[in-house]
């Protein structure tokens, strides 16, 4: 139950990004955001007392990182303050979806909001592409207790494929791996990173698709030389007269990047081989972390690359670089975190 939730959170976040406007407080703000710095982004938010819809946004992706619980509160304010926007839904279930994850006993609970939130979302932009994907996710990755249901997936993929098709072909090999036919979602895959469509970035898209096919599939070698794929391919900029749109997809892009980067150190660790392909990707995910001029909010922490590179110096044998990394940890208030943080320092 947990990994799905995980897997969940994971499409919801990229799914509803901060909506980029051309407000100088708003501007300022998510400069605050993109640099980690949460407690002023709220400080400076919470009081404010008409607040705008990207305010809410800001403020419920800080709290995010902070407490979940006030995530809560504030991502159920925004609805109260704008009922007839899909954009509050889908913020309100990526929050559902990290309490769910974060708490076993009320996991179902949270999974129940989630999707009603998706379904207000679905129901207030019908055509949207986005909203549907979202959707769909939750029906392929929940199990049935949780309101799991492959008939429903298999119908969104329909509604995609007509609002959008290639996001149509990106839904169907996602369904086609919930339904056991992993052959076919690769083949699909495998067609939609020959794209050479730039502002589509279906290559990029399909790299990192294959790279997670392959790894639940514990083919390793494959599975991170498609995420090294997704890391290297060039995101195509979009012009200086792009429309807001394109610019929110164009960081959404760099944030999905940034993710399969750091997914290689992580599939180096469950693969035990891989090492230093994986302390390298590391590497530069920190650096990338560390120079954002994007919203880093729902991405791992430099920190938690720090945890991974460690283990996979230890793997190395490599004493003394996994100390001096070890040694530059700020240990996180999050039980997985401290739980392995633990077990690294026993082993040095």
């Amino acid at each position: 139950m947990p990994r799905f939730f995980q897997y969940l959170l994971a499409i919801l976040l990229l799914s509803s990004a901060v909506t980029s406007v051309a407000d100088s407080d708003v501007e300022s703000l998510q400069s605050l955001l993109n640099k980690g710095d949460y407690a002023s982004v709220i400080s400076q938010i919470k009081d404010i007392d008409k607040k705008t819809i990207e305010h809410f946004q800001l403020l419920i992706a800080a709290y995010a990182e902070k407490d979940l619980d006030d995530a809560e509160d504030a991502a159920e304010q925004a609805i109260e303050a704008f009922p007839n926007e899909y954009e509050v839904y889908l913020q309100h279930a990526s929050i559902m979806g990290a309490q769910a994850s974060d708490s076993v006993f009320s996991a179902l609970g949270y999974a129940k909001k989630a999707l009603n939130s998706l379904n207000k979302a679905v129901e207030l932009a019908p055509e949207n592409a986005t909203t549907l994907s979202a959707l769909m996710t939750f029906y392929i990755a929940a199990p049935s207790i949780a309101g799991g249901d492959l008939e429903e997936a298999q119908k969104l993929v329909l509604r995609i494929k007509e609002v959008d098709p290639t996001e149509g072909q990106f839904a169907e090999a996602r369904f086609l791996r919930s339904d056991d036919k992993p052959e076919e979602a690769e083949a699909l895959l495998l067609e939609l990173a020959q794209d050479s469509n730039a502002e589509s970035h279906a290559s990029f898209r399909a790299f990192r698709e294959l790279g997670n096919l392959y790894s639940a599939q514990e083919d390793y070698d494959k599975a991170i030389t498609y995420l090294q794929k997704a890391s290297d391919v060039e995101i195509a900029k979009p012009p200086l007269d792009a429309d807001e749109e394109a610019s929110d997809e164009y960081e959404s892009m760099l944030s999905q990047q940034a993710y399969a980067t750091y997914a290689i150190g992580r599939t180096a660790i469950e693969s035990k081989s891989h090492n230093q392909e994986g302390v390298a990707a590391l590497t530069r995910y920190i650096s990338i972390i560390e120079n954002a001029q994007y919203s880093i909010a729902g991405l791992p922490s430099a920190d938690w690359a720090k945890l991974r590179m460690t283990e996979l110096q230890l793997n190395m044998d490599d004493g003394e670089g996994a100390t001096a990394t070890f040694d530059s940890i700020e240990v996180e208030n999050d039980k997985n975190f401290e739980k392995i943080y633990k077990k690294l320092k026993r082993k040095l």
